[in-house]
């Protein structure tokens, strides 16, 4: 699997994001930050739980840092526009249909994605 430099400085930036206790791997409590953040606010612990078996190989219940990045890339493959264009330095650049262009760091849209969904958290329409 060759993978982009692009993308290696992605993926090492959101793994060390959500690897909040810096031990090498993504537990079920990180990870269901994750996909809150990516959108899944109502996520189950059932439901993360049954996404961290489809990608943990190694039955640990955890995803590592290898397992991560088969993650990624499978999700990549089945939607590349999820991820829009993300430059060396790991930021994402998103344009409207004006042509204003807006750069944002992957710990900004991580932070911004955490602002909504505490805004939204309480939102029974959410």
């Amino acid at each position: 699997m060759h993978i982009s430099l692009e993308d290696q400085h992605t993926y090492i930036r959101a793994f060390k994001n959500y690897d909040v206790d810096g031990n090498g791997n993504i537990d079920k409590t990180e990870f269901k930050n994750l996909m809150i953040d990516m959108g899944r606010r109502k996520i189950t612990d059932g439901e993360v739980l049954d996404l961290i078996k489809n990608y943990d190989q190694d039955d640990d219940g955890e995803i590592s840092w290898v397992e991560f990045i088969d993650m990624m890339e499978s999700l990549k493959v089945s939607d590349s526009s999820a991820f829009g264009k993300i430059n060396e330095a790991g930021q994402a650049t998103v344009e409207n249909k004006h042509g204003g262009k807006h750069t944002y760091s992957i710990e900004e849209c991580q932070a911004f994605a955490q602002i909504i969904n505490g805004m939204l958290a309480e939102d029974p329409d959410a």
